[in-house]
């Protein structure tokens, strides 16, 4: 069935994209190698908007299976702290889809000035930031016209998860099992999807009923609660934010009321803090919507509960909670009556958001 619009038929090509973009083990295996000859012991991650969330998506795992101190900053960070932070030690991975980001590339400018290994992700092998990567890593979502990237995001977090699994020490049980998951990921999605789908659909209207949402989770699913509040602010209007799980229960939630729906990202792992939030957030008379792993949703005694529909690994547990947000924000753009392909004050946004390189960029 053809998609209404682009942002719909780029979520439904999730999967696809996925599996084609995580068929890079010789260009992973070959950044983990030049690491370990040059004694790296720190890996920073530049990027911005939905480059940014998806390098919070896979921070946890690159962090515990690539074992190296691991940041993830927006350019404007990382050109204040780069003093401290960047030398010959360092690797610096700079994430833009369409490789034309002025800020991330001069990033990875700078960075290779001070030494550090420069590795550029990016879905356009003609890009700048390709250009000026010593490691270039592609993403394989081919064409994304929709102002609110989806597909991107997913090629992008699972590639740098990727990146941390080849990192991983060679007697790491656990990377390996995770890596398994990884690679098993896309196919599960893909047959989840259909069903995924039709119950946010089904959702809509009851979602319609809040002035503001809060999207909340824990370790990776931290990432994706951040990707989902931009998605349904940029896509469809609605007032959102993104929170860790501890984040919410110990911060904002007191300003929570009737008005609001607050989405929480749970796993089995994370279950305790989730019904606690859960809990708080029912008392104050907001709304509460769970995506979950299966057999979850009962035991969370939830409001409006989306089944995955498959357990997921910890460390990828982000990935999973993509698409269902995604899919969230694009029918409620829809049935807000807006055009997600293009929201409103997208042109003035990506002038903004696309500065040129310095002149001296193009020189090196």
């Amino acid at each position: 069935m053809t998609a209404p619009h682009r942002m719909l038929e780029y979520v439904r090509e999730t999967p696809q994209a996925l599996e084609k973009t995580l068929r890079c083990q010789t260009a992973v295996e070959a950044i983990a190698a030049r690491a370990a000859q040059r004694g790296i012991q720190r890996l920073i991650v530049v990027g911005s908007g939905s480059s940014y969330t998806a390098a919070l998506i896979a921070e946890p795992s690159l962090t515990y299976h690539g074992r190296l101190p691991t940041q993830v900053l927006e350019p404007v960070e990382l050109a204040f702290l780069a003093p401290r932070l960047v030398d010959s030690r360092t690797m610096v991975v700079a994430v833009s889809r369409t490789g034309s980001s002025g800020h991330v590339i001069q990033a990875l400018i700078d960075a290779k000035e001070r030494g550090a290994l420069a590795v550029g992700m990016t879905g356009n092998p003609d890009s700048a930031l390709a250009r000026h990567a010593e490691f270039p890593l592609f993403t394989q979502e081919g064409p994304e016209e929709a102002f609110p990237t989806t597909k991107s995001v997913m090629t992008c977090a699972g590639l740098l998860i990727r990146l941390g699994l080849a990192l991983a020490r060679k007697d790491d049980t656990e990377a390996v099992a995770t890596l398994g998951e990884l690679e098993a990921f896309p196919a599960k999605l893909s047959i989840a999807l259909p069903g995924l789908e039709h119950e946010v659909q089904s959702a809509i209207p009851w979602i319609m009923a809040h002035d503001q949402a809060a999207v909340a989770g824990t370790l990776s699913n931290f990432g994706a609660a951040m990707e989902g509040a931009m998605k349904i602010q940029e896509a469809a209007g609605l007032p959102a934010c993104g929170y860790s799980t501890d984040g919410l229960l110990h911060g904002a939630v007191g300003t929570l009321d009737a008005r609001w729906l607050v989405i929480v990202l749970a796993t089995h792992n994370d279950r305790d803090a989730t019904g606690d939030l859960l809990r708080v957030v029912r008392a104050l008379g907001a709304h509460t919507m769970s995506i979950v792993e299966p057999d979850l949703g009962s035991r969370l005694d939830d409001e409006p509960t989306l089944d995955l529909g498959f357990r997921i690994d910890t460390f990828i547990a982000g990935l999973a909670s993509l698409t269902p947000l995604h899919l969230l924000s694009y029918y409620l753009a829809v049935a807000r009556n807006i055009d997600p392909d293009s929201p409103l004050g997208t042109k003035t946004v990506l002038r903004a958001i696309r500065p040129p390189v310095k002149e001296r960029a193009d020189s090196l």
